[in-house]
């Protein structure tokens, strides 16, 4: 469900770090720096991790076309995908200082503030909008039909997670066969209204 920003003013660039697992469910052993392998499948030697996902550029591809639905439709399509809103998350790249821009699903909403999920379709690296936000949380969000808002990102905890995960995977079940993928904890983050 998840995929890169299309638009080449937009596309965040590969950097080393991005093929790098990170987060506290990681063990320091597994964050080391690691080239990928640049296939699409099969196991990393460098890395140690099989990639289930398409190349990058693919990603970017996919989510230019989905940009370019919205536009050619004028905001009529492209608004939901399997059930869901769709919003589209600007971010400041982390290395670049660079707005980046990528659609994704909300699977769950609480009042004001949407839930998205780093899922990157059950890769083991998380998605660099999820690294972005993790930089700076300030981001922009469009919806259908809304203003864009400036929203703050968090990343949920793991009581959050327990409660909030049943209700990502109730309204899109592929979020839990991504879990299987990967042995990488999907990080849940909540988008709320900047103050």
């Amino acid at each position: 469900m998840t995929t890169m920003a299309a638009h080449p003013d937009d596309e965040e660039e590969v950097e080393e770090d991005e093929h790098l697992p990170v987060g506290p469910d990681v063990p320091i052993a597994q964050r080391r720096r690691c080239q990928p392998s640049g296939s699409m499948s099969g196991r990393d030697a460098a890395c140690g991790y099989i990639r289930h996902m398409p190349a990058d550029g693919v990603l970017r591809f996919a989510n230019r076309l989905h940009r370019g639905l919205i536009g050619a439709s004028a905001g009529r399509l492209g608004w939901t995908t399997a059930g869901m809103p769709v919003l589209k998350l600007t971010t400041v790249g982390r290395r670049s200082g660079r707005e980046r821009t990528v659609m994704l699903t909300t699977p769950h909403q609480q009042g004001d503030a949407l839930v998205i999920v780093a899922s990157r379709g059950g890769d083991d690296v998380h998605p660099a909008w999820y690294l972005n936000l993790v930089e700076n949380p300030e981001a922009k969000v469009a919806m259908q039909g809304s203003a864009v808002r400036s929203m703050r990102a968090r990343v949920v905890s793991s009581e959050e997670r327990e409660r909030l995960w049943p209700l990502v995977t109730a309204a899109y079940s592929g979020y839990a066969g991504y879990q299987e993928k990967t042995d990488r904890r999907i990080p849940l983050v909540v988008l709320e209204p900047a103050a």
